[in-house]
């Protein structure tokens, strides 16, 4: 038996979910969250930025590491 063969049977005799998994996430009052939603230009200028900054990073580590190494600082 192929290993895709093997992996197909395993799946096959897995129990089956007993319930649906659904999220009962009540975005009116979102109290569970560490930063405010309500504001959607404030919260998705933030967003943004924090993506921005994630991406940006790398490339700005690479620029310094390359001028230091070039003597240019």
């Amino acid at each position: 038996m192929s290993a895709f063969a093997a992996t197909r049977v395993a799946r096959a005799r897995m129990p089956r979910a007993t319930r649906p998994v659904h999220s009962n996430v009540n975005w009116a009052h979102p109290d569970h969250l560490p930063f405010g939603i309500t504001n959607k230009a404030g919260f998705a200028t933030k967003y943004w930025a924090y993506l921005g900054f994630g991406f940006a990073l790398p490339f700005v580590a690479g620029w310094w590491q390359l001028r230091k190494s070039s003597g240019a600082a």
